[in-house]
C-alpha cells in the first residue's frame, strides 16, 4: 500500500504580545493567505488528505482549518494534539507511523524546528 504524507510548517504568526502565550498566537494576515496558497496549491494539484494532524497551538490549527476549507476536507477530521507542539522529528515521525494502518494520505502542520528536520529526516538531506 502506498502513502502519501504531505508536511506542512504552520504559516506566519502575529508577533507575540504582552502576556499573550506562545501557544494561543494567531496568524498574522500574511499567515492566513500563506495558508490559502498552500490549500489552493493541494486543490489544484488534486492532493487529497484523510485526515489533517496539527498540534493544538491556534496556529497550527487555523492553518489547518484554512487548508481544509481550501481542500473541501471535512473539518471534523482535524485532529489537534499537545504532543505535536514543538515535537521534534522522532516525536512526530513516531506519530506518522501510529497512521500507517489507519489513513493513506495525510497532513501533519506543525512546528519548527521539528518540521524542518523531519523532512530532513525523510528525504535524507540535512
Amino acid at each position: 500500500m502506498q502513502y502519501h504524507l504531505f508536511v506542512c510548517r504552520h504559516s506566519e504568526a502575529q508577533v507575540p504580545r504582552y502576556s499573550m502565550p506562545d501557544y494561543d498566537r494567531p496568524l498574522s494576515e500574511t499567515g492566513r493567505r500563506e495558508a490559502e496558497l498552500a490549500g489552493q496549491w493541494l486543490r489544484e494539484n488534486q492532493y487529497k488528505v484523510d485526515v489533517i494532524l496539527c498540534s493544538g497551538s491556534n496556529r497550527t490549527l487555523s492553518t489547518a482549518r484554512i487548508i481544509a476549507n481550501e481542500i473541501n476536507h471535512n473539518q471534523e477530521s482535524i485532529i489537534a494534539f499537545d504532543e505535536l507542539y514543538n515535537a521534534s522529528a522522532n516525536g512526530l515521525l513516531r506519530m506518522i507511523e501510529s497512521l500507517e494502518n489507519n489513513y493513506q494520505r495525510a497532513l501533519i502542520v506543525g512546528h519548527n524546528p521539528g518540521v524542518s528536520e523531519l523532512i530532513g529526516l525523510l528525504t535524507g538531506r540535512d
